[in-house]
């Protein structure tokens, strides 16, 4: 039992080790192709007609909330784009702790509607 003890210890080093050995670029990389992805979905529908359209807050700030509102039609895909939203949120939260990344710490505006202009979802404040 000791021996089998002794032989996982280096293999589990071996693994905490390759997730490490992502680089920063990297983790950078893979959170972009994460909200390259939510852009794809959020954005497959024409706006025709604004109640067709809702808002999810995306992203994560270092100190806290959205870094942003992103507007997304319901005739997507909303389950897998709002996981994938989660999955973004996770991601950065992970990525400021580890690289200590600081922010401004602003709340940015959340929009109270969507009106479609030119085939495209604007948000609108009041």
């Amino acid at each position: 039992m000791k021996r089998l003890i002794l032989l996982l210890i280096p293999a589990m080093v071996s693994v905490a080790c390759l997730e490490d050995s992502i680089s920063k670029e990297e983790e950078i990389q893979r959170i972009e192709k994460i909200y390259q992805k939510i852009e794809e979905i959020a954005y497959s529908e024409t706006c025709t007609e604004s109640s067709n359209w809702l808002i999810t807050p995306i992203g994560s700030k270092a100190c806290g909330g959205p870094t942003h509102y992103l507007p997304y039609s319901v005739k997507s895909d909303t389950s897998l784009l709002l996981e994938l939203v989660d999955d973004y949120k996770s991601e950065q939260i992970e990525f400021n702790k580890k690289y200590r990344v600081y922010s401004d710490c602003s709340v940015p505006a959340k929009p109270s509607g969507i009106v479609c202009i030119d085939g495209k979802p604007e948000f609108i404040y009041e």
